[in-house]
């Protein structure tokens, strides 16, 4: 199996952005061969808060979860 990682600069609170950078990232992985790709965790969101609030603001859903 050929495992590939995605690391790339996530730009804080443009989490619809990220997330575009992050799937043709993992699409030119496939396509070179990867059949298990790895993101960072936080990928979608950036990593530095300043504080709770603004990570609780930057949380999203998951569908059918605990709390969804």
């Amino acid at each position: 199996m050929k495992v590939g990682y995605v690391q790339f600069k996530p730009i804080f609170g443009k989490n619809d952005e990220n997330l575009s950078s992050a799937l043709e990232l993992l699409k030119e992985g496939v396509g070179m061969g990867g059949e298990l790709m790895v993101l960072p965790e936080l990928f979608n969101s950036g990593y530095v808060f300043k504080n709770r609030r603004e990570l609780e603001d930057s949380a999203e859903e998951i569908p059918n979860g605990k709390n969804g």
